[in-house]
């Protein structure tokens, strides 16, 4: 199976599961969102789930400059631009960021569920109730088959519009 079906079969896994969960109120509808911020989240993207978003901003008009600096910005202020911590044989902290699609409160994010990255999918609150972030996971088989080569969400999204050939000023 291809990586794009493979994801693809994922995502759809994914959504069946958020959906019984969320029958369960085990959903993240009344959380004040915590865990996609610098407080919690170190999400990481392959080029693939890149493409995906960039595809979904550009065809409904919201990949513009001001998007684009957005990432920029916390790049710059999360220092995802930097080597994560290490001794050289392992890395003992990714840095932590606040997602760019991160809406604030329990608006959560802007990026609907055949758009939003798999990690973020399959990250819910492990009981019902949650406010603040305090019981939540992955689901443990999406994190094994994580792939080595992720980035945070910015800077896989401005290295997907390098790869694209579209400098990040154009005019979008």
């Amino acid at each position: 199976m291809d990586a794009s079906r493979s994801q693809s079969v994922t995502r759809i896994a994914l959504i069946e599961a958020m959906a019984h969960l969320k029958q369960q109120r085990r959903d993240c509808s009344h959380c004040s969102g915590v865990c996609c911020t610098f407080v919690f989240n170190s999400m990481q993207i392959t080029a693939s789930e890149a493409e995906t978003i960039l595809e979904y901003l550009t065809r409904e008009g919201l990949l513009t400059l001001e998007a684009v600096q957005s990432w920029r910005d916390t790049i710059e202020r999360s220092g995802l631009d930097r080597p994560p911590l290490s001794d050289g044989r392992r890395v003992f902290s990714r840095r932590r960021y606040t997602c760019p699609f991160f809406q604030g409160g329990n608006l959560g994010c802007s990026l609907g569920p055949e758009t939003k990255p798999l990690g973020c999918l399959a990250y819910n609150p492990l009981k019902a109730g949650v406010t603040e972030g305090e019981a939540c996971g992955s689901d443990a088989t999406r994190e094994s088959e994580a792939p080595p080569e992720s980035w945070p969400i910015p800077v896989a999204l401005l290295r997907g519009l390098e790869e694209r050939g579209t400098p990040a000023e154009a005019g979008f």
